[in-house]
């Protein structure tokens, strides 16, 4: 990154990112009750959202500093893939030890590879009874950054350095797909539907609104910085009232980008480290189906037990595998 651009609290948000889709999962599957006005305040910070805008931005800047396609590629396979697969790795023992019984072998097999690639959304219906039905879920994510990455790589010589007008040929339309995707639920077969949602074209405008901003830093990152809270504000407002179109909303999207980088520019220096919101996210699913098969269920102690547990694998993921893959990555240079 350049110099300004290097110091921020990307981390403390990604945290808290990975924070609302933890408690988002742990509500729902461990069964606890709350206020309908809960789910509206985790909505209005979504995570998801959070990752795809961070990851357009911060891949956007380290384009200016990986020319090579094959070091791209490494760099992104070294961040992404050593943690998720120990995640595979305890979702398959977490399988065998509490499910083993019921389990189909090839259709096994073919789940964990499935798992470890790029295809996390797919689950077997011999697995449909473990836990909430779903192993690990939350990987339905994986597959579509590694195609937004790809797709980056091939408009980034396009559009870097190029005028806005180029930005909005491809922004607009982008946006509009995300607009009319939930509209196409009664017109398509479910399977395709469901398939076409597995997809980056429904979400790569998130990606595309961060490699903007990072585009634009420059001349906008004052203004961000300035208002980012009544971006939030507006934002929030978008969710509560539900006046929006899209899969993760667009308008609320749109000021949500805004909130968070200009939050990371305003508060830099709130830093945190290590930052273990990757294994967070990768293993709580692992931790909470587990908890549901072993029926801890329904207090908000199991809710805090489930954190801890992925907090301390997270740690102890990034403290070995995070930290090889790191120095992986810095070889790549040499």
């Amino acid at each position: 990154m350049t110099e300004t651009k290097s110091i921020n609290c990307f981390n403390f948000i990604r945290l808290l990112a990975t924070l609302q889709v933890f408690f988002g999962h742990a509500l729902l599957h461990l069964d606890i009750a709350v206020s309908p006005i809960v789910p509206l305040v985790l909505r209005s910070f979504q995570g998801v959202p959070v990752f795809f805008i961070m990851s357009g931005f911060l891949i956007w800047n380290s384009l200016e500093r990986t020319p090579r396609f094959n070091i791209y590629v490494k760099k992104r396979v070294l961040r992404l893939y050593p943690e998720l697969w120990l995640g595979v790795l305890l979702s398959a023992l977490s399988i065998i030890v509490l499910y083993g019984s019921k389990i189909e072998w090839k259709s096994f097999i073919a789940f964990l590879l499935t798992q470890s690639t790029v295809l996390q959304f797919w689950t077997p219906d011999s697995l449909r009874g473990f836990g909430c039905g779903t192993p690990n879920g939350a990987l339905w994510t994986i597959g579509v950054m590694v195609q937004s990455y790809l797709a980056i790589w091939i408009i980034y010589k396009k559009l870097h350095k190029s005028n806005f007008f180029h930005w909005l040929i491809l922004l607009i339309p982008c946006t509009l797909i995300n607009i009319v995707t939930p509209f196409l639920e009664a017109l398509l077969p479910t399977i395709i539907y469901k398939l076409f949602l597995q997809t980056f074209i429904v979400y790569f405008w998130m990606f595309l609104i961060g490699a903007m901003i990072c585009e634009y830093f420059e001349k906008v990152s004052d203004f961000l910085k300035k208002y980012w809270y009544i971006s939030f504000i507006l934002s929030a407002i978008f969710t509560f009232t539900g006046f929006d179109r899209g899969v993760y909303g667009t308008i609320k999207a749109y000021f949500l980008a805004f909130a968070v980088v200009g939050f990371a520019y305003k508060f830099k220096n709130i830093r945190v480290q290590p930052d273990i919101s990757y294994g967070l996210y990768v293993y709580h699913m692992v931790v909470i189906n587990i908890m549901m098969e072993l029926g801890y269920m329904g207090k908000w102690l199991d809710i805090f037990l489930a954190l801890a547990v992925s907090g301390l694998l997270a740690m102890v993921s990034y403290l070995s595998i995070g930290n090889l893959s790191k120095k992986q990555k810095s070889k790549l240079y040499k």
